[in-house]
């Protein structure tokens, strides 16, 4: 009968006896009350040992002369836990082999309480049926504080909601310290790529001078389109300057050169000024054949000589000016260069510098500004959460479990007493 029973209420396996009674039946059924409604379960006799999944159900007690299947499994499994006060809240508190942590509690765990099959009267060790399942006997102490009252759904639900908190305030606990670590690492991170970035010419404040703002934004700049646009304009820029620098020193070459000329052409007139001295005492002077003609060739050039030197000559003006219009050009590409970014000395080349931006790039994109708020938020969060979870009431079962068990002691002794053999 027990059996009946059993598979009338949805059991995934059964024990019938195919024999006599199973070969003879077309449905097993059964009517109960519960709450003040009565009801009526009947199912299809297996086949074999394969169970049946056609259910008939009446929520009057009414059973026809030829059942007819009304109902689905799942349906007339979500009537009967109603019934029985379970929903998703009620679940299994802590998991095992064959019972998950979490998943739902099964209204037939509890007909444990209920039976007494020959099984158990036979038996010196197990107290309850279907021990020899692995599913029962782990949902046996799961459910023990519930079937006896010892705890109950608000309480569990309680429990729940604190452990939930508990669990969340543990995630963001460990959230804050992880970004903790990771703010200090990567303060360490923007030291050094301020660092190699004052090294590497890219920018030039100081580390310990420089926001992590500041050092990211110098990256960026040194990424950017702009910033290559710069690098090219350095080149050409500078290729400029090397060539009036040479134009200049080519002039200033020729300047110098001329100078020269100038001052030897000088010590040329002072070897000629005996000459002057010669010229002015030409009446007193004897005079050759060719006095005349000596002194006139000598003349000649002697004027020549001081044409040369004497005062400014055309070429002097066109070389200063010339140089001043140069020197005003090199300033102004010097003042432009000094505004460009320039390829460092610590870089072996451009392809260096690149990946050292792109690297630079890619550690300060793991870090946002917004992390300290985070943690800010998630701070508050931690204190919200902990006055929520402190405000919830749980009520202490471990006394009452105690004191049940002892009264089970208690009771179970004494009806062991009535039931010992005492003679005459």
């Amino acid at each position: 009968m027990l059996d009946i029973i059993d598979y009338c209420f949805l059991a995934s396996s059964h024990k019938l006896p195919d024999s006599v009674i199973n070969e003879n039946v077309a449905w097993y059924a059964i009517t109960f009350f519960i709450h003040n409604k009565t009801f009526t379960i009947a199912r299809r006799s297996p086949t074999d040992n394969t169970v049946s999944s056609d259910y008939y159900f009446s929520t009057t007690g009414f059973i026809p002369e030829n059942p007819e299947p009304n109902t689905k499994e799942d349906d007339l499994k979500g009537i009967l836990e109603a019934e029985f006060h379970i929903d998703d809240k009620v679940t299994v508190a802590y998991g095992g082999k064959a019972l998950k942590a979490g998943s739902r509690v099964s209204f037939r765990y509890f007909f444990l309480f209920n039976t007494i099959s020959e099984d158990i009267i036979t038996n010196s060790k197990v107290f309850f049926d279907k021990q020899s399942e692995e599913r029962y006997q782990e949902a046996l102490p799961r459910i023990f504080d519930m079937a006896l009252g010892i705890d109950d759904l608000p309480n569990i639900a309680a429990r729940e909601k604190r452990e939930s908190l508990r669990k969340e305030i543990a995630r963001l606990q460990r959230k804050e310290t992880h970004l903790d670590l990771g703010r200090a690492t990567f303060d360490e991170e923007v030291r050094s790529i301020a660092a190699k970035a004052v090294e590497y010419g890219i920018i030039s404040t100081a580390p310990k001078e420089m926001s992590t703002a500041a050092v990211r934004d110098a990256i960026y700049r040194a990424a950017s389109p702009e910033s290559a646009a710069k690098m090219d304009r350095y080149a050409e820029a500078s290729a400029e300057l090397f060539v009036i620098d040479r134009r200049l020193r080519k002039l200033r070459q020729f300047a110098d050169e001329y100078r020269t000329y100038k001052s030897t052409l000088k010590s040329t007139e002072d070897s000629l000024r005996p000459i002057e001295q010669i010229l002015k005492q030409a009446p007193t002077i004897v005079k050759s054949e060719i006095f005349d003609d000596l002194i006139s060739g000598i003349k000649t050039d002697l004027l020549a000589v001081k044409r040369a030197i004497v005062g400014k000559q055309p070429v002097d003006g066109q070389v200063r000016d010339m140089v001043k219009e140069l020197e005003g050009e090199q300033a102004e590409l010097q003042r432009e260069i000094e505004g460009l970014p320039q390829e460092p000395r610590s870089f072996a080349s451009e392809r260096e510098k690149w990946i050292f931006v792109g690297e630079a790039i890619g550690k300060l994109n793991t870090y946002k500004e917004d992390a300290p708020a985070v943690l800010n938020t998630a701070t508050r969060s931690v204190d919200d959460l902990q006055k929520e979870m402190d405000a919830i009431d749980v009520r202490d079962v471990e006394e009452t479990r105690d004191a049940v068990v002892s009264m089970i002691n208690e009771i179970s002794l004494e009806l062991l007493g009535e039931t010992q053999y005492r003679p005459s």
